[in-house]
């Protein structure tokens, strides 16, 4: 059994403040810092990014990153999750950690929670999930971002500060097979089950030739535009059909 620092039996004790990688008296100088380590980061107002674009426009360069915060000085600081920065972020919306879990390097939250950083497996983009593990609230992975320390949070005036001493490690392979993107299925089956229209078939069968040669990182949105394109057609009276067998599956990222 464990004590808290308070000496009540039965909780484990909190974990210490520690900043990281270095005691940090700006968000810039902290943005110099990850973006030394190669995590690129991005300029923040509260917890919204500033730039748009940020998933690619994310940098490590100092010249940017200074020239972002010249024009905001006061910018809280975003650390983008997923491969490009080679870490992902369980978001833990609670004062105590879940259980279960391996010990990692831990961001305290201004609200009170925890950003839990694991090591991206880097073979293919995981997509940003809720319900991943008890006890957590999101996984934020490829196309996502964490609010970094020390910015402060914008309702509860808190920092965000580095805790403990664990460095990164291996995210739950559970997890990472959870949240990989689903592929879709063979959209080159052709039609024939129904009976369409000859312009409704042949907009189908170009909506999904174009999904099926879109590459990966572009599929979902690709799969969505189609949808749309086809849900026009029908709307606006279009005779379309696809039969049972000609599915595709989607997970959003």
């Amino acid at each position: 059994m464990t004590e808290n620092n308070e000496g009540r039996p039965g909780e484990e004790a909190a974990p210490t403040a520690k900043q990281f990688p270095d005691d940090f008296t700006s968000c810039l100088e902290a943005a110099f810092a990850y973006a030394a380590r190669g995590w690129p980061v991005h300029p923040l107002q509260g917890k919204r990014a500033l730039i748009q674009g940020w998933p690619r426009k994310a940098s490590t360069d100092p010249q940017v990153i200074e020239g972002w915060w010249d024009q905001w000085p006061d910018a809280n600081v975003g650390m983008v999750t997923g491969m490009k920065s080679g870490f992902v972020a369980l978001d833990v919306d609670q004062p105590n950690l879940p259980e279960g879990l391996p010990a990692t390097r831990l961001s305290r939250t201004g609200s009170g929670g925890f950003h839990m950083l694991y090591l991206h497996p880097g073979d293919s983009p995981l997509r940003n999930a809720s319900g991943v593990w008890p006890g957590v609230d999101k996984l934020k992975a490829d196309n996502g971002y964490i609010v970094a320390p020390p910015s402060v949070h914008p309702v509860t005036g808190r920092a965000y500060e580095w805790v403990g001493d664990d460095d990164l490690t291996e995210l739950p392979a559970e997890i990472a097979e959870a949240c990989r993107p689903q592929e879709y299925g063979d959209v080159s089956e052709p039609i024939s089950s129904l009976t369409t229209s000859p312009y409704g078939r042949k907009a189908l069968d170009a909506e999904c030739e174009a999904v099926r040669v879109t590459e990966k990182g572009g599929r979902n949105d690709r799969l969505f535009r189609a949808a749309a394109a086809i849900g026009s057609l029908m709307a606006g009276g279009g005779d379309c059909y696809v039969h049972r067998g000609h599915h595709v599956s989607v997970a959003s990222f």
